[in-house]
């Protein structure tokens, strides 16, 4: 069953110039979806690799992003984007028999409280996005949740995979994703550890 979200996007606005403006809330979201596999012991990350219809590192494998829209939150925004992109519908993942554990309320019902881990707003490029990212950390056992781009624009993304996380650190990855990736198992390593060990 697809799930019904409640923003209204942002519109494209052309000026007399012909250049297209957006309106729009001018923030990003990135879902760093991390998944411990009790079955292998190993960690790993939800990448897709970005279509033709990107406006930018077509080719390029990353984390799923895009722009916070009209009339929802940012933990909706992530929900929306992951189902989008990938999907997979993170609210539906606790209820999955393969779920052990999460301490993100996005995998559960609303109200959504998660908070963003980490705040980026880069004014060394043209976008000078401000860019919340978004830790999901879940337990697993068995196999991976199924992806699948059939809800994404055409042309957005080429591919998904559940990559292992030491793998993504040697990745070229779209953006600055794979210093996220790093910087989030480096400075949060606690809580990776912490969930580990919740499933010994």
């Amino acid at each position: 069953m697809k799930p019904v979200f409640k923003n209204r996007k942002n519109q494209p606005i052309e000026i007399s110039s012909g250049e297209t403006i957006w309106n729009s809330r001018s923030c990003a979201v990135v879902a760093q979806i991390c998944l411990y596999n009790q079955s292998d012991s190993d960690w790993y990350v939800l990448l897709g690799k970005r279509g033709s219809g990107t406006p930018d590192f077509q080719g390029f494998w990353g984390l799923p992003c895009g722009y916070l829209d009209w009339d929802e939150s940012l933990c909706e925004a992530v929900i929306r984007e992951v189902w989008e992109e990938c999907g997979l519908f993170l609210p539906s993942l606790s209820s999955h028999p393969n779920f052990l554990h999460s301490d993100s309320s996005m995998v559960f019902s609303p109200p959504f409280s998660d908070v963003p881990w980490n705040i980026t707003d880069r004014t060394d490029n043209v976008k000078q996005n401000i860019s919340m990212h978004y830790a999901v950390l879940v337990g697993w056992s068995g196999m991976l949740p199924d992806l699948s781009n059939a809800f994404a624009d055409p042309g957005e993304v080429d591919g998904l995979e559940w990559v292992p996380i030491q793998q993504s650190f040697d990745m070229d990855l779209a953006f600055n994703h794979q210093q996220r990736i790093r910087k989030l198992w480096d400075e949060q390593a606690s809580l990776f550890r912490q969930l580990e060990a919740r499933l010994r």
